[in-house]
Order: C-alpha cells, then sequence, then structure tokens
C-alpha cells in the first residue's frame, strides 16, 4: 500500500505539470492533471483521518481550478509518539507508478537521473536468456519480493556487476531492472569521476556518493545507481595504475564502509574488462553477471527485428537471407548488428535518392557491410 508521503508528492507533480499544460494553452490537458491531484487528495484523505478536511479542501480546490492559493500541504502527520521525531525516515524501496503519471523533476541534483515512469523492458534484448534469468534471480525478485528474502536474513540489493563484451546490452538491462521496480535510474560515466590531480579521484567518488544518498533522502525514495566504465576506478592496485591506488580505496569504503548507508541504493556496476578489477572490488560485488555476445540463433533475431524497425519492405526482407547474415556475423555485438542494419539502410535509400536505374545485389551488399564490421 502507498504511504501518505508518496500520495502527497503524487499530488503536488500532478498540479505542477497542470501548471505547465495551463502555460502552454492546454486547458484540457491541465484540467485532467488538477483531476487526477484531487484523487491523490481525496486519498490522502481516506489514510489520514485526522487530517481529512484538509485535504477534501485541497481537492476541491483542484476541481474547482482555484489552485494558485494553495501551499504544498505538509508532508506527513506528526507523530504522535515525542521519540519518533528525530528517527531518520526510511526511504520507501518501492514506488507504485502510474503509467500517465507525469515524469517527476530532479532539477537542483548534479547527476544523470532516467524518472521511474520511463519503461524499458527486457523485450528490448534479444536472446541472452540466461543473462536475464540470472538478473530477475539475483535483482529484480529480491527487490520486488524483499520481505521473502529478508525472513531468510538475506540482504537485499547488494552490489552486482555486469560484465561483458562492450554493445551486449548492459546498460540496457540495467534500465530495465529500474524500470520493472519504478525507482529512479542514475547513470554514471566512472570515467568522468577519474582526475589526475591527487587526491581529486577519491574526492569526487565521495561526491558522488554523498549526492546520490541527498537524492535518497530528498525524494524519498530507492534508486538504481548504474556505474558504466567500472574499472576506471576499480583497477586492480597490483598494477602500474596510479588511480587505482587512491580510487580502489575510497570506493570500498562507499561500498561496504562503516559510516555509510547504501540501504536504498542499488548499486549496478558494468565493465567490458572484468580481468582488470581488484579483488577486494570483486568480493564486494555479491552478484557477478555475464552478458555474452550473441548466438547465431540471437543474431538472426536481432537482423530481423532491426529491418522490421526500419520498416524494411517486405518485398526486401523476403530476399534477404538471414540465416546467412547471422552466420557471417559472429562475434558481432547487438550494437554492431545495428550499425550493419542502419548502414544496409542508408545505402537502399541513398539509391532511391539518386533514382539509379541499375539494380544492385541485396544480399551481397549485406554480407560486404558484416565482412567490414566483422574486420574492425
Amino acid at each position: 500500500m502507498r504511504d501518505l508521503d508518496y500520495v502527497l508528492e503524487a499530488a503536488q507533480a500532478y498540479l505542477k505539470k497542470a501548471e505547465k499544460e495551463k502555460d502552454a494553452g492546454h486547458e484540457e490537458k491541465a484540467r485532467q492533471n488538477r483531476g487526477w491531484a484531487a484523487d491523490r487528495y481525496r486519498e490522502a484523505a481516506q489514510m489520514c483521518p485526522e487530517r481529512r478536511k484538509e485535504f477534501e479542501e485541497f481537492a476541491r480546490c483542484c476541481m474547482t481550478g482555484n489552485i494558485e492559493s494553495l501551499s504544498p500541504p505538509h508532508p506527513s502527520y506528526p507523530p504522535k509518539d515525542p521519540s519518533a521525531v528525530d528517527v531518520k525516515p526510511k526511504a520507501h524501496r518501492f514506488k507504485e507508478q502510474a503509467e500517465d503519471a507525469p515524469a517527476p523533476s530532479y532539477d537542483g541534483y548534479a547527476l544523470n537521473i532516467v524518472p521511474p515512469n520511463t519503461k524499458v523492458t527486457f523485450d528490448e534484448i534479444i536472446g541472452l536468456e540466461d543473462a536475464k534469468q540470472a538478473i530477475k534471480q539475483d535483482l529484480i525478485y529480491p527487490l520486488q519480493f524483499p520481505e521473502k528474502f529478508e525472513r531468510y536474513n538475506l540482504k537485499v540489493g547488494a552490489t552486482t556487476l555486469l560484465y561483458g563484451p562492450p554493445g551486449t546490452g548492459k546498460t540496457t538491462f540495467a534500465k530495465a531492472v529500474a524500470s520493472m521496480v519504478s525507482v529512479p535510474f542514475i547513470n554514471v560515466r566512472c570515467g568522468d569521476l577519474v582526475n589526475p590531480l591527487i587526491g581529486e579521484t577519491g574526492k569526487n567518488i565521495s561526491k558522488l556518493f554523498d549526492e546520490v544518498r541527498r537524492f535518497i533522502r530528498e525524494q524519498q525514495t530507492s534508486v538504481v545507481l548504474f556505474m558504466d566504465e567500472f574499472d576506471e576506478i576499480a583497477r586492480s592496485r597490483d598494477s602500474d595504475n596510479k588511480t587505482a591506488q587512491e580510487a580502489v580505496p575510497a570506493l570500498l569504503a562507499q561500498l561496504d564502509g562503516f559510516d555509510t548507508d547504501n540501504s536504498d541504493m542499488i548499486i549496478i556496476a558494468a565493465t567490458n574488462f572484468v580481468g582488470l578489477l581488484d579483488r577486494a572490488v570483486m568480493d564486494r560485488c555479491r552478484n557477478q553477471i555475464l552478458v555474452p555476445l550473441p548466438t547465431e540463433a540471437d543474431r538472426k533475431k536481432i537482423f530481423e527485428a532491426k529491418f522490421r524497425q526500419s520498416n524494411l519492405e517486405e518485398t526486401i526482407l523476403d530476399k534477404i537471407n538471414l540465416d546467412e547474415a547471422a552466420r557471417r556475423s559472429e562475434g558481432l555485438s547487438g550494437r554492431k548488428i545495428k550499425m550493419v542494419t542502419e548502414s544496409f539502410i542508408r545505402q537502399l535509400i541513398m539509391s532511391d535518392i539518386e533514382q539509379r536505374k541499375e539494380t544492385f545485389d541485396i544480399n551481397g551488399l549485406l554480407m560486404e557491410l558484416i565482412a567490414r564490421e566483422c574486420d574492425q
């Protein structure tokens, strides 16, 4: 069941959206958003009888359009137990998100944040069934059903490492996790944290986690923190990499330090070079999931899916030897196959624009583009 704070936050988000729609001249959309806000205030009235009149008045003002004088209501009803006043509020692990809910505004945070109502699913990733199943078992199920895991004292939300060749869908996997449990997705390129000046890389790592914790605290939500290019700050200290000597201790302190709280931070790291990672960092990554290159059967599905997404005519698609394309593209990632199909479509467009009378070998062109990509 949703809690009062979340319902009030949703109501305010709808009102802000209504104001934006009104300013843009979209009166019907503004009215619709005010109606959704009124529904949330009525829900709040049912949840908190002590403030029923207050919330019902807010709902009435929303319906009449008289919202200019409304100031946001106090988020939650004051606790009756005075000893509970100083207790740090617990972030809501998961929030219910309506598909038509407006995207929340996260202005004021130095983070790359994707709102929780941005939908990304495993359907966007063709094949890789073993990786999908591993992520469901190690990440999604513990997050969707935390009480079942906590019953047996199993920690929920431990750091997960996705590793494998570039272009295999590690970022999409992480976004899908955030989408499926309806929490914001924070994307970090670890290379951006590296600074050649002594002491600065460690400070940047600490600042990142401080900012994420501030976001969690102020927004009262859990998050997925996706750390791409993880090897940039987690490289083995046995190597000649000077950054590692500074970055790894700072990273370890944030992952499981005594004075850090990551209980509402779902950390997913990704690397193309798992062999370079520091052993101590690897030990902190309880879940380690391989995201491999697509199989031949998967490559065939990817080729067909990309061509259909490009609205390729059936007459041309029927002529393409997808089996041969899949066989010859061994070693290509899903990203590389996408590049091949886009180059193929561009060639067709150029032929149409230039009104070439001569015909060309469609399969020959596709195989040439595949061979070119395989040689790079």
